[in-house]
């Protein structure tokens, strides 16, 4: 509770209804990240218990075609794929609830939530649903592991 009182005090997101956080969408990052607006200040959002491949050639997208034995042109295919699928389902001025797991943030210093979009569909499992992204569970945020996990397409 202590970092949420202090992230509001900074003017960060703002409590809402049920224990969620409604905040409005600034950007979408990439498949996995996007970059909210609350109480006046830019926050960045990284979706929980989900992977998709990076957008643009980087490290990890070196490291990810490695270890999954594909180029890094499908790679990057792949993550503007999920990047594009995820500016579907949020755009820029819609409003969106987060949920929270036990972690608030990752080492990165981006805020870990389960997006929901105002009609209360749950966007890190549709990303899943639509085989663009892939369940990554990170211990100790594992609330929908295997809810997500039952979403992957056989």
């Amino acid at each position: 509770m202590g970092w949420l009182v202090g992230l509001m005090l900074m003017g960060g997101i703002v409590t809402g209804a049920g224990g969620r956080e409604r905040v409005v969408v600034e950007r979408v990052v990439d498949g996995d990240t996007i970059w909210v607006r609350s109480g006046g200040k830019r926050v960045s959002i990284r979706l929980i218990g989900i992977d998709t491949p990076e957008s643009k050639p980087n490290n990890k997208a070196i490291r990810d075609s490695k270890r999954n034995n594909r180029s890094i042109k499908d790679e990057i295919r792949d993550g503007i794929e999920a990047t594009k699928t995820l500016q579907t389902l949020v755009k820029p001025g819609d409003w969106v609830d987060l949920e929270f797991d036990q972690q608030r943030l990752d080492r990165y210093q981006r805020v870990l939530a389960y997006v929901y979009t105002t009609k209360g569909e749950m966007v890190n499992a549709r990303l899943i649903r639509d085989g663009v992204a892939r369940p990554y569970p990170i211990s100790p945020n594992t609330r929908y592991r295997v809810y997500f996990d039952q979403l992957v397409k056989p």
